[in-house]
């Protein structure tokens, strides 16, 4: 024992006491530093989860700009018109927007822009220059799926338009609408769009397109806005095509046109909040704005609502329907001369009837309506078309010399184009010229008419029961009656 320091019982109880204390205060103290740590860090790993969902941003645009071609300045200058909106637009618009653009030029018709050729992809930046086609694209070369920048892409090969949406979707997931424009020479529903001059001026059919859309959207995820900037593609049988995979399309019915400034008025008045119906009616009015200056005021644009398949589905069964009444009225030279004196979008192209039979199908109908010698069944029948047609479109406008009209479809009940052959007029051959419309099918037409293409249009059915029950029907049965049987792949 050390008798230094003496052992005292009750002494030597109070410091273990004194000990057990201190050390339950530090127990707890050390528990709630650890709460507070778990706390943090839960709040912290909810930030992350809760940051995650709220990174997703509204709008991807993906832009197919086919360049190579005559029109390759004017491509050129919508790229640079889009800079410059992006520029002009608010910083909240720009963070919630993205802009994606392939764009392949030509190696003769523009040389600005250091003059590049092939196709490179862009992500598109703010620009305050803003002078068109004879400004500086600013946005940097992203590294494409091809490899070198300097490629030639084939820009009318379906492959091409797939590989820049998987594209556009794998680098950019995380947006909640999505608009797709196809942007080039335009021919409607018989050849398509997007013609690239190095690859034998060949186009996208629009067969072509449903194809390349088809890997990517569905009946039950649909891309939100489909865009042609091309001329003739604002038709019935185009918007029936794409009814599956798109829930808005917007069009021009007549000659597109280029070197006005559509897109930059558009991506100027965009919104991070607009919904894909605003979008629609958008385009077209600011497809108004761009051109209704322009003198012989012969422009178009139109919107259509392909979100209710009910709804398209209609339209075409009334169109069928029509053209089963057409062919009892019995009455076909009337019925061509009102036809003659629908409105058409071929003569501003400088194309034919026999080539081009593209009419107006409200103008059509309206025409069919105030026909006294039209019967009382194909009256009907026009103006159930007529009601249909007012659902599917939700926006038109039409200049004064091309139909003079303005608003939404349940008003105008006017804006699209559909196929009605004058197989009545004759080639230099002596040979009906409905011949010409060997495309105007549901089958593919190179199986039946070697080296010719592209048929595949949903819109164009037909059997061969000997009744006339669709519209294509009625053109077989008044074009293609034995014994020739043979101007058109099937009969009726």
């Amino acid at each position: 024992m050390d008798y230094r320091y003496p052992y005292h019982p009750i002494l030597a109880w109070s410091k273990i006491l004194l000990i057990n204390i201190i050390k339950k205060i530090l127990l707890k103290i050390l528990f709630v530093l650890y709460l507070g740590i778990v706390i943090i860090v839960d709040t912290g790993c909810q930030d992350i989860i809760n940051n995650g969902t709220e990174i997703t941003k509204e709008w991807l645009f993906m832009l197919y700009l086919d360049g190579d071609c005559d029109l390759e300045s004017y491509a050129i200058m919508d790229f640079n018109l889009i800079e410059n909106s992006l520029y002009k637009l608010p910083e909240s618009v720009r963070n919630n927007i993205k802009i994606i653009a392939l764009m392949d030029r030509h190696i003769n018709y523009d040389t600005t822009n250091d003059d590049w050729t092939g196709a490179r992809i862009f992500e598109l930046k703010p620009d305050e220059d803003s002078q068109g086609y004879l400004g500086q694209m600013r946005s940097t070369p992203l590294s494409g799926w091809w490899g070198s920048t300097e490629t030639e892409l084939h820009m009318g090969d379906p492959e091409t338009l797939d590989n820049f949406i998987e594209y556009t979707l794998n680098n950019y997931p995380d947006y909640n609408n999505k608009w797709l424009s196809i942007w080039g020479h335009g021919a409607g529903v018989r050849t398509g769009i997007s013609f690239d001059d190095s690859d034998g001026y060949d186009p996208l059919y629009v067969d072509e397109i449903q194809q390349a859309l088809s890997l990517h959207f569905s009946s039950t995820d649909k891309l939100d806005v489909l865009h042609l900037q091309g001329c003739l593609m604002g038709m019935v049988e185009i918007a029936y095509e794409f009814r599956n995979l798109t829930n808005y399309m917007t069009a021009t019915p007549n000659i597109g046109g280029a070197g006005r400034p559509v897109f930059g008025n558009l991506f100027d008045n965009i919104t991070d909040t607009i919904t894909p119906r605003e979008l629609s009616i958008l385009t077209v009015q600011q497809y108004k704005e761009a051109w209704k200056a322009e003198d012989p005021h012969y422009r178009t644009c139109t919107a259509v609502d392909l979100s209710n398949l009910e709804n398209i589905e209609n339209l075409k069964t009334n169109i069928d329907i029509l053209g089963q009444k057409l062919y009892l009225e019995n009455n076909k030279n009337a019925i061509e001369g009102i036809r003659d004196a629908t409105l058409n979008y071929y003569d501003d192209n400088g194309s034919t009837p026999q080539h081009y039979p593209y009419h107006e199908l409200g103008d059509l109908c309206n025409n069919l309506i105030s026909n006294p010698v039209i019967s009382t069944d194909v009256k009907t029948a026009a103006q159930d078309v007529l009601d249909a047609l007012g659902v599917i479109v939700i926006y038109a406008w039409a200049d004064i010399n091309k139909g003079n009209y303005e608003g939404y479809g349940t008003d105008i009940k006017r804006g699209l184009s559909i196929v009605f052959p004058h197989g009545n007029l004759l080639r230099n051959d002596g040979i009906t010229s409905y011949l010409n419309q060997y495309w105007y099918t549901n089958v593919d037409v190179s199986a039946w008419y070697s080296g010719n293409y592209y048929g595949k249009i949903d819109f164009s059915t037909s059997n061969e029961n000997g009744i006339v029950e669709t519209w294509r029907e009625l053109f077989e049965a008044w074009y293609d009656q034995p014994p020739e049987n043979n101007y058109t792949p099937g009969n009726y």
